[in-house]
């Protein structure tokens, strides 16, 4: 090989380095991008507090991302290793919510995609509210190869909507029922009556004299007055009774499953924890009831109106007293 050869050859070389070094250069600039955007994606999985899982259908292995286990474990809990079936008992850690469980095995048995909410105990005894989306992938004769699912915490949005939901229909002053929510209640069991001909009697009952307790004491002592009536109101129904402020000092309780007698009774006993009240300002606290059952065939406006009108016998009658009224078609 000639000189000229031979430096036509280096120069040649030198090209092909030249264009190595820019390929290895491009190659590490994809390769820095890429590690950009998995890092971005993975603080975006941060932010919107969301983590994925996948389950091998020949190996049955779990692996779930870093930011799955944050979410299930926190820092301090995640263990080494996650089966299956302990990541099934974890979803279906809240007896009412097995649903979350049954729909995970109609998309690992079934093949079906699905998207739905749930709630969860974390192992630290944490309530977890999750957004469910999962899907299971096949090859091409029809074996289930892969399923895979994608989780996002929206515990906080959901505690802020039941916080928002409880708020709208609660009496700000007591803490019971307010009118919507007692109404809806009431409309609900009038249906109940009406389609089932089921036992469902109504108590209402108005604190006697209550105008007295805010003309000689002011707003506030009424207000405290409505507070202990109405603490004293749940203390003593019954689990299944409904209670909610109907208006002002009038109280209405729904007892569900109960006959006329026998709300006749929860009435009585409220009387007397009522009038048992011992306030500061020494004025006592009484109540007058009127008691009705709902009757099938009669109209819920009918309904009120004679359960206003018993209500009003126990007022005419000197108050602080029980009074019942029987249905007459």
């Amino acid at each position: 090989m000639n000189t000229l050869d031979l430096h036509e050859r280096i120069e040649q070389l030198e090209q092909e380095l030249l264009a190595l070094e820019m390929e290895n250069h491009e190659l590490t600039q994809k390769v820095l991008k890429a590690q950009f955007e998995d890092h971005k994606l993975r603080e975006i999985q941060k932010l919107a507090k969301v983590g994925t899982w996948s389950l091998n259908h020949l190996s049955y292995n779990l692996s779930i991302s870093s930011e799955l286990s944050m979410i299930l474990f926190g820092e301090d809990l995640a263990p080494q290793s996650l089966s299956w079936d302990y990541f099934l008992q974890l979803i279906g850690g809240l007896a009412e919510q097995n649903v979350g469980t049954t729909i995970m095995q109609e998309v690992i048995i079934g093949g079906q995609q699905k998207t739905f909410e749930h709630k969860m105990i974390k192992p630290d005894g944490e309530i977890l509210y999750v957004k469910h989306c999962c899907e299971t992938f096949y090859n091409s004769i029809g074996q289930p190869l892969n399923s895979v699912g994608l989780m996002q915490d929206i515990t906080l949005e959901k505690v802020n909507e039941i916080r928002l939901e409880q708020l709208s229909i609660t009496d700000e002053l007591t803490g019971l029922n307010n009118r919507r929510k007692t109404n809806e209640v009431l409309v609900a069991q009038h249906d109940l009556v009406q389609r089932y001909d089921s036992d469902c009697t109504a108590i209402l009952f108005d604190l006697d004299l209550f105008k007295q307790f805010n003309d000689l004491f002011g707003h506030q002592t009424g207000d405290e007055v409505l507070k202990t009536v109405a603490q004293k109101i749940k203390d003593n129904l019954r689990s299944a009774d409904i209670c909610g402020r109907w208006g002002g000092e009038e109280f209405l309780v729904i007892c569900q499953n109960t006959s006329l007698g026998d709300a006749a009774m929860v009435a009585e006993k409220l009387r007397c924890v009522l009038a048992a009240i011992n306030l500061s300002c020494k004025m006592p606290v009484t109540a007058s009831f009127g008691v009705a059952q709902f009757a099938k065939g009669e109209s819920l406006q009918a309904f009120l109106k004679r359960l206003d009108q018993t209500l009003y016998t126990s007022k005419k009658a000197g108050r602080n007293q029980v009074n019942t009224a029987v249905y007459q078609a």
